[in-house]
């Protein structure tokens, strides 16, 4: 199931789950500032709430495991990582809903 959430100039967040229940995010932020920051953050905080609301207590992510911005990126936002999967050159991270 594919549920777009945000999308204007600034960027976009959707979410997808797959056959086992697991909800995966992406975002893509299209004008970095800090109002941009504090704006995507309030979405997703949003976001987080509306999953908790619904009983999904943790979004994940994959990421390449070879960028540090994008691994930064994530856990701007309250990611982190899944160290008992390992999966070449992929990182898998995952935030818990509950804010």
């Amino acid at each position: 199931m594919y549920e777009l959430f945000w999308s204007d100039e600034d960027g976009h967040l959707y979410f997808v789950t797959d056959k086992e229940g697991t909800v995966w995010a992406h975002a893509e932020i299209h004008n970095w500032s800090k109002s941009s920051y504090y704006k995507a953050k309030a979405i997703w905080l949003e976001a987080l709430e509306s999953f908790n609301k619904r009983g999904i207590e943790v979004v994940c992510v994959a990421i390449p495991d070879n960028d540090p911005k994008l691994k930064k990126f994530e856990k701007m936002f309250g990611f982190e990582e899944v160290e008992s999967i390992k999966i070449p050159n992929v990182k898998i991270m995952y935030c818990e809903t509950e804010v």
